[in-house]
C-alpha cells in the first residue's frame, strides 16, 4: 500500500500520531516501526493537533484521511479475527451501496433514455 506524503495526508499523519499516543503503548507497539516512521517523517510540521481539543459535544472531529488511516490501522494491526471479519463485511456493504448509487445516477439508459 502506497501512502501519500503531502497535502491533507501530512495533516492526517499529525492526527494519527496524536491519536496513537493517546490510545496507549499496547496499540502503538502493534504498528510497524517503519509505518510510524513514515507518519513522523511526512507529517506537516506546522500543523498542531491535540486529541480532545476540537470536540463538538462528545464527538471528535477527524479529517476523512485520518478516518481512512484509522480504519486501515484497525483492520491490519489492532482487530482480532472476528473484528476483521465484521469490518470487512461493513466495508464491502458500503462499497456496494456506493457503487449502486453511482450506477443508478450515471447509468446511460437513465441519462439518455428519456431524450427524444
Amino acid at each position: 500500500m502506497e501512502l501519500q506524503k503531502t497535502g491533507s495526508y501530512a495533516k492526517a499523519y499529525v492526527e494519527i500520531l496524536e491519536i496513537i499516543n493517546y490510545m496507549g503503548k499496547e496499540y502503538k507497539e502493534k504498528v510497524p516501526p517503519k509505518l510510524l516512521k513514515h507518519f513522523e517523517e511526512n507529517r506537516d510540521p506546522n500543523y498542531v493537533y491535540k486529541f480532545g481539543d476540537t470536540q463538538m459535544g462528545n464527538n471528535q472531529i477527524f479529517s476523512t484521511e485520518t478516518i481512512g488511516l484509522l480504519s486501515m490501522l484497525e483492520y491490519r494491526y489492532w482487530a482480532n479475527d472476528d473484528e476483521k471479519k465484521a469490518l470487512k463485511e461493513s466495508l464491502e456493504k458500503n462499497e456496494k451501496n456506493y457503487q449502486d448509487c453511482v450506477n443508478e445516477k450515471y447509468n446511460p439508459k437513465n441519462i439518455f433514455g428519456n431524450k427524444k
